[in-house]
């Protein structure tokens, strides 16, 4: 019986190995970083491996966040938009990869006297180039369609669709492999 046991413990180490090597994989499948477009647009990235050269992607975002505190009438403005969507890369040479996939985007908007809604889907295209330290940097650009409702205090709601492929769009990204 005990000859049993240890042989099935023999055998079982293998995959035993192969699970925590695995687990270790697995750890450096991810990315977290910032995602920027100016100095006044900021948000985090995430993404996770989903297959080979695959990934999902999640970004949030806080765009164009201003206050004054002028006399009246006081100005705030806002965005926030949280996107997902699914990331392919091609490896270039060793250390600059393309990147490219689908992205769908919604989020809010508004000032003190108005409100905006905003819903949409774009298209990534971008290249990525490996730093030391499992550090990554990347230029991205997401044209985006883009249906926005719209609201004021003086003018009532309204809604309209855009095709936005501006400075806006473009994005310059620092992330960490882990």
């Amino acid at each position: 019986m005990k000859r049993l046991s240890l042989l099935s413990l023999l055998l079982c180490l293998p995959l035993f190995g192969s699970a925590q090597n695995e687990v270790k994989s697995k750890n450096d499948e991810m990315e977290f970083g910032l995602h920027l477009n100016d100095f006044n647009g900021f948000g985090v990235i995430y993404k996770d491996q989903s297959g080979a050269n695959s990934f999902w992607r999640y970004r949030i975002a806080a765009l164009q966040v201003s206050a004054s505190a002028s006399s009246p009438p006081n100005n705030f403005n806002f965005n926030l938009a949280f996107s997902a969507g699914y990331e392919k890369r091609k490896s270039i040479n060793d250390k600059l990869s393309m990147l490219y996939g689908p992205e769908l985007q919604f989020g809010l908007g508004g000032s003190n006297n108005s409100t905006n809604l905003f819903l949409g889907a774009g298209y990534v295209f971008g290249l990525q180039y490996q730093l030391p330290s499992d550090f990554l940097i990347g230029l991205e650009i997401i044209p985006l369609l883009r249906y926005n409702y719209a609201g004021s205090n003086n003018n009532g709601f309204q809604d309209n669709v855009s095709l936005n492929a501006n400075a806006q769009s473009a994005y310059l990204f620092l992330v960490h492999q882990f």
